[in-house]
């Protein structure tokens, strides 16, 4: 066992715990659980897992007023964890209706849920986008297509009820709609330095949409209004309204930053052109894909500072280096939104196995 990465742990002999007795996780002997809960278990510790969240929130706050970390509940749902980061001020990233409804059971409020995910089926948004979603990573061009036609569906839906309840003396409810911020997941074509098959931007990826793919859409979307050789800016300027977002996650289990410099141009290539043709951006989701190696997360945090430091210093330069984007985003970026998703790296070295 090492204490030097599981703080949490304490058994007898362990320097400057003389009052231990019997191996202890938060102070709870295991011993004990042993003889409570019978079978194998795992005893995760609620404190490593408040750190390391924590650590996140705090140490992206630094660099950007608007900040949101999004913790992956792929990693460990389990309704203790998924209350414990929200208390810490993380929201949860979500891949399907499953996980969506596992963290509202725990509490988690839709409004704080991102959902992301190459399978989501139309039933499954619908259903999220009723319940009161926060931000929606779309992955291709007709899901795209489809959240944003369903936000006009719901909004024209409202309009007519609240019509209807003007001219009648009756009582006709009203549904509120909340429309989630929608993000378009960019493929930044990068090699990334992990396992080929936790790589997720790199060309052949099955995630995201290529620049090209993206302007192809809106230049597509672009000419659904324009009637005659006229373009009518504002119905179009309705229609994309909730786009917003940009997100990149390119990979799992991380080995290096050095690639994170050339994401950021691929995001200012996107941004830039998007905003040529009428779309704003003001949230940037880079993803998450720290790694972790067999030694487990160091008790200091300093990966999560040197991780979130690297790409925060990134964006900042390459906004710094872009007068449109230092316009857009301010000086000190307060009109920009960033997310983080991290997952393994936030819960990693916070559980053992009791067998």
């Amino acid at each position: 066992m090492d204490s030097s990465t599981r703080p949490f742990l304490r058994w007898p002999g362990m320097p400057g715990t003389q009052s231990v007795q019997e191996l202890e996780v938060d102070g709870v002997s295991l011993k004990r659980l042993r003889e409570l809960e019978k079978g194998p278990m795992f005893v995760t510790s609620l404190n490593a897992v408040r750190q390391r969240a924590e650590s996140y929130v705090g140490r992206l706050a630094k660099h950007f007023p608007k900040s949101k970390v999004f913790y992956a509940i792929k990693a460990n749902a389990a309704p203790a964890v998924l209350k414990e980061v929200t208390r810490a001020g993380c929201g949860v990233d979500i891949v399907s209706i499953g996980e969506f409804r596992a963290a509202r059971a725990a509490g988690v409020k839709p409004s704080e849920i991102c959902f992301a995910g190459v399978g989501k089926l139309k039933s499954e948004i619908v259903e999220a986008y009723e319940a009161g979603l926060g931000v929606i990573n779309v992955e291709h061009a007709q899901e795209l297509s489809f959240v944003l036609e369903l936000w006009m569906e719901k909004r024209n839906e409202r309009a007519r009820h609240i019509e209807q309840k003007s001219a009648s003396f009756l009582e006709m409810p009203v549904k509120n709609v909340t429309q989630p911020l929608v993000a378009i997941r960019l493929n930044p074509c990068v090699e990334s330095q992990t396992h080929p098959h936790l790589k997720t931007g790199a060309l052949d990826s099955k995630f995201g949409m290529l620049l090209a793919q993206i302007e192809e859409w809106v230049d597509a979307t672009r000419l659904r209004f324009s009637k005659q050789g006229q373009f009518d800016a504002k119905a179009f300027a309705d229609f994309v309204g909730p786009l917003r977002g940009l997100h990149v996650h390119i990979g799992s289990q991380l080995q290096s930053h050095d690639v994170f410099p050339l994401v950021v141009q691929r995001i200012r290539e996107c941004v830039l052109m998007l905003q040529g043709k009428g779309i704003v951006i003001d949230h940037l989701d880079l993803g998450g894909g720290l790694g972790v190696g067999p030694a487990g997360v160091p008790v200091d945090a300093s990966d999560i500072d040197s991780h979130v430091d690297f790409q925060a210093n990134a964006l900042k330069e390459m906004i710094g280096a872009e007068p449109t984007l230092l316009n857009l985003w301010g000086p000190g970026c307060e009109k920009l939104s960033v997310c983080l998703e991290p997952g393994r790296s936030m819960v990693a070295s916070s559980t053992v196995f009791l067998s």
